[in-house]
């Protein structure tokens, strides 16, 4: 089990994998654990994987049913008949972990841009952290930039450049979890100074930008 899910470890023989999908093991649940282990909405496996037939929870703005289908970093868990909503977001401990948000919030997501492809008449597409693909016809973007995007639309609402005073996330490393703004960059390094105050040194390919001056969604206080 990767140190980053919130579970206790030895507590059973066996944990639940998460489907090959559009995140890294590390850096998503299975549904059927967020249901039964962290919402605590089920007892059993079976009845995670019954409610999900139900067609009512969404990720992202999609509907799924696969128990194992891995919900990631800064995606957007939906419940379609209460209309209660969650992001998946990293604590200062570096685990995943699952916090309310309004419907309106639910519907946005800052998605890390990982690279880059050429297309025919000029146009590019942005591959992004998530394995979702954006094509645009003006290429002014940036591989480690971020985009504020709307789901499950996926319309570009924001470009959020990798740059000095951008408020990001650590999203690997030992600081992963930890928020904060870039002071410099230096190619491959990074200076962050932390919500703490403290300055710390990092590899650039580690800052998730989540906003300009300050964050584009919203994050808890904690």
């Amino acid at each position: 089990m990767p140190t980053s899910w919130p579970f206790e470890k030895r507590k059973a023989v066996f944990i639940t994998n998460p489907a090959p999908g559009p995140h890294a093991k590390a850096n998503s649940i299975p549904l059927r654990l967020i249901l039964r282990d962290m919402l605590h909405l089920t007892v059993t496996s079976n009845e995670a994987k019954k409610g999900l037939m139900q067609n009512t929870i969404m990720v992202d703005g999609i509907i799924r049913r696969d128990s194992r289908f891995p919900v990631g970093l800064f995606d957007s868990l939906v419940f379609k008949e209460t209309s209660q909503s969650w992001r998946m977001l990293l604590n200062r401990d570096g685990k995943l972990h699952l916090y309310p948000v309004s419907a309106e919030e639910a519907g946005l997501k800052v998605a890390k841009i990982t690279g880059k492809t050429l297309l025919k008449k000029g146009k590019v597409q942005l591959n992004l952290y998530d394995g979702k693909n954006l094509v645009v016809d003006k290429d002014s973007f940036k591989v480690g930039d971020s985009l504020l995007i709307s789901v499950p639309e996926l319309k570009i609402k924001d470009h959020l450049p990798l740059a000095v005073g951008s408020a990001i996330m650590l999203a690997s490393g030992k600081h992963r979890g930890e928020a904060g703004t870039v002071v410099d960059i230096m190619k491959e390094r990074a200076i962050v100074k932390n919500a703490k105050g403290e300055v710390v040194e990092t590899l650039t390919r580690y800052l998730f930008v989540v906003g300009k001056q300050k964050p584009a969604i919203k994050f808890p206080e904690e």
